[in-house]
C-alpha cells in the first residue's frame, strides 16, 4: 500500500510539472509573416526595430519605447520582408560574395567617409 501511495504522489507531481494549468502557458514567439516558406517571428521583426533605433529612441523608457515600436510595426515588417525578398533572389539567381569582397567594400566606404571630410 506504501508503495502505491508514493508512486501515486509522483504520478501527480510529474504531472503538475509537464503539464501546467492552461493559464500559465507562456508565448515565447510567433510567427508574423511567412516569405516564400521563411517564417519572420515577432521576436526578429523587434530585434531589428531595436537595431535601427536612433539615440533618441534608446533613450525614451521601455513602456514608450514599446508604445513606438507597436505603432511602426507594419513598416518595419514591410522593410524586413524586401529584404528577405532581395536575399532570397539573390540566392537564388547564385549571387554570391565573399568575405574578402566584403571587407574591402568596407575599407572603401571608411575611406570614402574619412576622404569627404
Amino acid at each position: 500500500m506504501h508503495k502505491y501511495v508514493n508512486f501515486t504522489v509522483i504520478l501527480f507531481l510529474l504531472i503538475l510539472i509537464l503539464c501546467p494549468p492552461a493559464g500559465a502557458a507562456v508565448l515565447l514567439d510567433r510567427v508574423v509573416a511567412v516569405v516564400n516558406k521563411e517564417v519572420i517571428t515577432w521576436s526578429e521583426l523587434y530585434k531589428m526595430m531595436e537595431y535601427e533605433s536612433t539615440e533618441q529612441m534608446k533613450a525614451l523608457s521601455e513602456e514608450d519605447r514599446m508604445r513606438v515600436f507597436k505603432n511602426n510595426e507594419a513598416l518595419f515588417l514591410d522593410k524586413l520582408i524586401d529584404m528577405r525578398l532581395q536575399l532570397q533572389e539573390a540566392k537564388r539567381t547564385g549571387l554570391d560574395v565573399s568575405p574578402e569582397e566584403v571587407k574591402e567594400a568596407m575599407e572603401n566606404i571608411k575611406k570614402e567617409i574619412f576622404i569627404d571630410r
